[in-house]
């Protein structure tokens, strides 16, 4: 029921039971036809006959409507060990990066992309200075409990750094734009920030990146704003759909004094947040931000959609208190009311409904072209959030089935 339930393009599932664990030894496997499961084991399921104590396990197997059954009973009746039955499962030892298989014509322009490695986000292959990078992080955190004059030489090797990366970019022999994505998820929805179908993006070393977000929060620590801010807009370019550059933009903009940017750029930021603790990162720091801009009622929304069990949650309820207290506010808003008042001011309720319409959309088509790695990342966040009945039960189901192969 779950595999048929995953998708209208699911039309076979072969199920395997296993012995004790699902390490242990196969005794059963059955191949399901969508077609039978439908017109004749769902009728007995809802009627409650194949719950019956009284079935054999020669009437349950009937009763299922198997295509094909391995299944082999030993003299004494117990099941002996069997091959279990070949599912067509595609080939998990070939990295995606490496994996060329084309996508389906539905994901082309959606994902701006024609085959499985144009997804890739994970690999590590093409990032040889990560190393460098790691020591470089571990150095600034002795240092700066040392010396203050201790930032300006770490900046100056991150500025070799990412140099060393744009001139391998630059030789790259390719249209294609430079993309860094936090999430599968970023990399989905891409096509909310060029409609133009025809573009492709190709992915950058994680240190291309990472390493402009610490030099940005270097020269923010050093007052040096304007440099700050041209790192910033660097990141937003080139991870235009992670929640986490636009937060290294506002809170630049913050360090210069320009709020209304920061808000802006949070609330731009907003479109893409898809991490429980991105979401609670960016209600968190608008409510500061409204609150001491003169809203303090829309400061107060944004802090009530902090959900609890997050990263942000402590210190936005000791900041309700305070703006309550100074605002003479004497009611806290519900989620819905809050939800709804951050919506009329045109701040994003997130996840965004377009991130979970998008999601689905890629995730089922790639599930239903056997490409379970592009898509498992996609059905997690899925079963984060309410997309259907059942849906948390079901999708988180379909994840753990996605993830074994």
């Amino acid at each position: 029921a779950v595999a048929f339930g995953s998708g209208v393009g699911v039309i076979r599932a072969v199920v395997t039971a296993r012995e004790r664990t699902l390490a242990g030894r196969a005794i059963a496997s059955l191949e399901l036809s969508r077609q039978l499961f439908a017109m004749e084991v769902m009728p007995l399921i809802q009627s409650g006959e194949l719950l019956k104590e009284s079935l054999t396990a020669a009437d349950l197997i009937k009763m299922l409507s198997p295509v094909a059954v391995y299944m082999d009973a030993g003299a004494d009746g117990g099941l002996s060990t069997i091959e279990s039955l070949d599912a067509g499962l595609p080939d998990r030892s070939v990295k995606m990066a490496d994996d060329r298989r084309p996508l389906p014509d539905s994901l082309v322009g959606l994902l701006h992309a024609d085959t499985v490695a144009d997804l890739d986000i994970f690999d590590a292959d093409d990032d040889p200075l990560r190393d460098r990078y790691r020591e470089i992080c571990e150095r600034y955190k002795d240092d700066s409990a040392q010396a203050d004059g201790a930032s300006g030489s770490i900046a100056a090797e991150l500025v070799d750094l990412i140099a060393a990366y744009d001139m391998a970019d630059a030789l790259q022999d390719s249209d294609a734009r430079p993309l860094y994505c936090v999430s599968m998820v970023a990399r989905a929805v891409v096509g909310q920030v060029d409609e133009n179908e025809s573009v492709r993006y190709r992915k950058i070393p994680d240190t291309a990146y990472d390493a402009r977000s610490m030099l940005c929060r270097i020269y923010r620590e050093q007052g040096n704003i304007e440099d700050a801010i041209g790192l910033a807009e660097d990141l937003v370019r080139l991870a235009p759909t992670s929640f986490t550059s636009y937060q290294s933009l506002a809170l630049t903009y913050r360090e210069g004094g320009r709020d209304r940017d920061a808000v802006e750029a949070l609330i731009d930021g907003l479109r893409f947040a898809a991490d429980p603790t991105d979401i609670a990162c960016a209600y968190y720091r608008l409510g500061f931000l409204f609150w001491q801009g003169g809203d303090p009622a829309l400061g107060l929304a944004c802090y009530t959609l902090v959900r609890p069990n997050t990263l942000f949650f402590g210190e936005a309820q000791s900041e309700i208190g305070e703006l309550m207290q100074e605002s003479h506010i004497h009611r806290r808003p519900t989620i819905d009311e809050a939800s709804a008042a951050l919506r009329a001011d045109g701040v994003p309720v997130a996840p965004v409904s377009q991130l979970g319409a998008t999601s689905a959309r890629a995730a089922v088509a790639l599930v239903d072209a056997g490409l379970f790695d592009a898509a498992n990342s996609l059905v997690h966040f899925l079963s984060s959030i309410d997309v259907g009945p059942n849906s948390f039960d079901v999708l988180a189901q379909v994840r753990r089935s996605l993830s074994r192969g």
